[in-house]
């Protein structure tokens, strides 16, 4: 009888065991369970400000591209630094700004963030964030010695927060991801891509220890440069610039993605680019007629060779005006013909056998009478004592052109000199 009474106590007491571990298990999770749920808050809160903060930035740039059309998108924009022609150091250096090249009274649209702005007025940390810290290196009046600031704009709403937005000008940039194109051109089209091709920067002779290995013709190619970053790989440290340093030293200088577009900023419409046009090889080919007006033909004139254009198919293209098109009836004045020789000048020292330059004489000569004339020398061309040989004027003289004359003289005066005159009179002469 006792043996079972002990059993029937052990198994009572088991019990209380069993039932301690279990509610020490539900404790353990139901801890568990509220750290678990309060890391979910805190990451779903920072999560939301993510997002927030991503929406927020996307949104600017949005803005940003929309401001930049808005201003820039015209042919007739031109940008440039706000400190572009100022003789004083500007708060914001930095800053993009737009002008309207066909309104000189109007005032440039900045492409920044903010109401209101100008470069003029010094921004603070109550208003504004740093976008790019300044160079240490930088000499003091560059861009890149001053903090690159924004004004902040702030957010009202559900989602609510701040954002700026500053948009850089890679057209006022050295461009360094460009080779030197190969000089071992076999073919007519290699050559003619070879003549329109870039040349590449000389940045080596800017710095030759930073950029030490990007002379020509040296082992880096640096149409792999992609980025400002890959740059400083291949630049080295020097006088106090870093790599870390290096991208904030040369932020506003150098780029690696610019690209330009030759655009008539004055008309409107894409610039015509006379590279091909006016090639020595290329005088016979067809486009040339056709984009010139005339077809120019080869002649020598005072032992210099000149290209004639007669006779002028289309004058609307080959004057250079209205005016000039209607008013002269014997095809003379300023033209294509003119740019097209002053082009061509060269030839006439490579034509010689004797490394001698033809002397080109002056044509119509000196002995007309130009001066009666209403449009000189162009109306009355090849009637009376004008030279005939050249109607259009295209010829001109391989010289020095004069610019600018200037002399100069200098007056003094000495004291008196006393002479005596043969009757014996004495005078005082001053010099």
């Amino acid at each position: 009888m006792k043996f079972q009474k002990t059993i029937k106590d052990r198994s009572r007491g088991f019990a209380l065991v069993v039932t301690l571990s279990l509610m020490i298990l539900l404790t353990v999770i139901a801890v568990g369970l509220l750290s678990l749920s309060s890391i979910s808050l805190r990451s779903a809160g920072s999560s939301s400000a993510q997002a927030t903060a991503r929406a927020n930035a996307r949104m600017a740039m949005m803005l940003a591209i929309g401001e930049l059309q808005k201003s820039a998108g015209r042919d007739q924009s031109v940008t440039g630094p706000a400190n572009l022609g100022k003789t004083s150091p500007v708060a914001n250096p930095a800053w993009t700004g737009a002008w309207k090249s066909d309104d000189k009274t109007s005032a440039p649209d900045w492409l920044v963030s903010g109401d209101n702005v100008n470069p003029a007025t010094a921004l603070t940390a109550a208003n504004s964030v740093i976008l790019s810290k300044k160079s240490v290196q930088a000499e003091p009046g560059s861009i890149a010695a001053e903090d690159l600031r924004a004004s902040w704009v702030k957010l009202d709403g559900k989602n609510k927060g701040r954002y700026a937005y500053w948009v850089g000008d890679e057209g006022t940039k050295a461009k360094i991801d460009i080779n030197r194109p190969s000089d071992a051109t076999t073919t007519e089209r290699e050559r003619y891509a070879r003549s329109q091709s870039p040349q590449e920067s000389g940045l080596a002779e800017v710095d030759s220890t930073v950029f030490d290995g990007f002379q020509a013709g040296s082992a880096l190619d640096k149409r792999r440069l992609a980025t400002m970053g890959t740059v400083t790989l291949a630049a080295k440290e020097s006088g106090g610039i870093t790599r870390e340093e290096f991208p904030r030293h040369f932020m506003h200088d150098l780029t690696t993605g610019g690209f330009g577009l030759p655009v008539n900023v004055k008309e409107g419409g894409m610039k015509a680019d006379l590279s091909l046009v006016f090639d020595r090889s290329q005088f016979a080919k067809p486009f040339v007629a056709s984009f010139l007006g005339s077809k120019p033909t080869k002649k020598i004139l005072q032992k210099s060779l000149v290209y004639g254009f007669a006779p002028v198919t289309a004058p609307e293209k080959f004057y250079l005006s209205p005016q000039i098109r209607d008013n002269l009836p014997a095809g003379t004045g300023p033209n294509w013909g003119n740019l097209y020789n002053f082009a061509h000048l060269w030839e006439n020292t490579t034509t010689s056998s004797s490394n001698e330059i033809p002397v080109t004489g002056i044509d119509p000569l000196l002995d007309t009478d130009l001066v009666r004339t209403i449009w000189p020398p162009y109306k009355n061309s090849g009637n009376g004592g004008f030279n005939t040989s050249d109607t259009q004027h295209n010829n001109s003289s391989i010289a020095p052109v004069v610019s600018v004359i200037q002399m100069g003289f200098y007056l003094g005066a000495r004291g008196p000199i006393e002479i005596t005159l043969p009757s014996g009179i004495k005078q005082k002469r001053f010099q």
